[in-house]
């Protein structure tokens, strides 16, 4: 309803009212009954009209919250498991250097067990076994391994591991050089091949990504991979660019720890070879 009808309302009932009061006979009594009638109008016309407003701003903002819910594309069910979320970005134009971008989501419902996918806002459909395992199954590896890694080294921390390296062969922050990081490291399923001419392989589970590498300062260093094109998945059509940036928070000649930015768990690297 729009928001000048009760002010067009108001000014009729008023019209009506004077109106009544200039025509009818000039009596005090039917006057007297008059404005109460047209004082009572104004009253349920006032409120009628705005319990309609209430009434559809609250459908409104229904409609939305039902909206914003991801609804199972099996059974509709809008209750579940979530995998995998976060915010993908894409090459730059090579004309306007416009770098596309947006959100995705993996998870499985809870009502029927089906997984699904969606990208971008779009609606949610089942991804394939090969899709699943690229962007929910790798991940949740990976977090085992971190958990794995964190869970043996954490009873350690109140006691010096034995054969450790000394105080002075540790390193911690503001001193590690690119030659430092240059050969291959071990981090969980994953094999990290740095190279000296900033070129990257990573191998995991016999599957190898090339990319490229860079050295920013003594505690951080970038990895760029790119995402092949998969025309099954909206915004993926012509592929896009994955940089993550980590934190060194701890280097040794023979292993180092380091964060993402937005993840708060670290990493362990271990040196396979220079």
């Amino acid at each position: 309803m729009p928001r000048w009808m009760p002010q067009v309302l108001t000014v009729a009932v008023i019209a009506a009212i004077f109106a009544g009061n200039t025509l009818l006979p000039e009596s005090f009594f039917a006057r007297g009954l008059w404005l109460a009638g047209g004082l009572l109008a104004a009253a349920l016309v006032y409120g009628a009209v705005w319990t309609a407003i209430v009434w559809c701003r609250l459908r409104r903002v229904e409609e939305r919250a039902a909206n914003a819910q991801i609804r199972c594309p099996s059974c509709r069910g809008a209750e579940h498991d979530y995998k995998s979320q976060g915010l993908w970005d894409g090459a730059p134009d090579l004309i306007t250097g416009h770098r596309p971008g947006g959100t995705f989501g993996y998870g499985v419902c809870k009502g029927c067990g089906s997984r699904w996918g969606q990208w971008d806002g779009a609606p949610p459909y089942v991804p394939s076994e090969e899709e699943w395992e690229r962007e929910v199954g790798r991940r949740e590896a990976l977090r085992a391994e971190q958990l794995r890694q964190w869970t043996e080294h954490h009873p350690r921390r109140t006691a010096r591991p034995a054969g450790a390296a000394s105080a002075a062969a540790v390193r911690r922050r503001l001193d590690l050089t690119r030659d430092d990081l240059v050969g291959t490291w071990q981090h969980g399923p994953s094999v990290y091949d740095l190279r000296p001419d900033g070129t990257a392989v990573i191998t995991t589970e016999g599957e190898s990504e090339a990319g490229t590498w860079l050295w920013v300062d003594a505690t951080h260093w970038k990895l760029r991979t790119t995402i092949p094109p998969d025309p099954n998945i909206p915004g993926l059509e012509d592929g896009a660019i994955n940089i993550e940036e980590f934190e060194v928070v701890e280097a040794s000649p023979t292993h180092f720890r380091a964060r993402v930015f937005d993840d708060e768990s670290d990493f362990l690297f271990t040196r396979v070879r220079t």
